[in-house]
């Protein structure tokens, strides 16, 4: 695969969304862990049935209230400016993608959140 149909590099790990593990879109902090995750994801997360906890820590939350990060908001446009995406590159278009197969409790959370979020 050719150089230029990639990013340059990874984001900082600040700047994923530690459920999905991808870039973040929409940063929010759940106020009462103070962790930073993305808006789907954590809401997905959320309407999952039991005790809501962090997903972080897996505490026990008494509030679910959400607020938008607009710091990390900002740290990640400045990221995204200075690492744009590839062009579109018909070369790169054609080329497989590697990716690992999930543990299977991490699949079966997928699930969940993906069955929770299609409501």
């Amino acid at each position: 695969m050719a150089a230029s149909s990639i990013r340059p590099s990874t984001p900082p790990p600040d700047l994923l969304c530690p459920i999905t593990k991808k870039l973040l879109t929409d940063p929010v902090i759940l106020l009462e862990s103070g962790h930073t995750y993305d808006s789907k994801a954590i809401q997905g997360w959320l309407n999952l049935t039991g005790p809501k906890r962090d997903p972080l820590t897996g505490q026990v939350l008494n509030s679910t209230e959400l607020v938008p990060n607009a710091v990390v908001k900002k740290m990640v446009d400045a990221w995204k400016t200075q690492h744009p995406e590839p062009t579109n590159n018909p070369a790169a278009a054609a080329a497989p993608t590697l990716t690992r197969a999930p543990h299977p409790q991490q699949q079966q959370q997928q699930q969940q959140m993906a069955g929770a979020m299609s409501l």
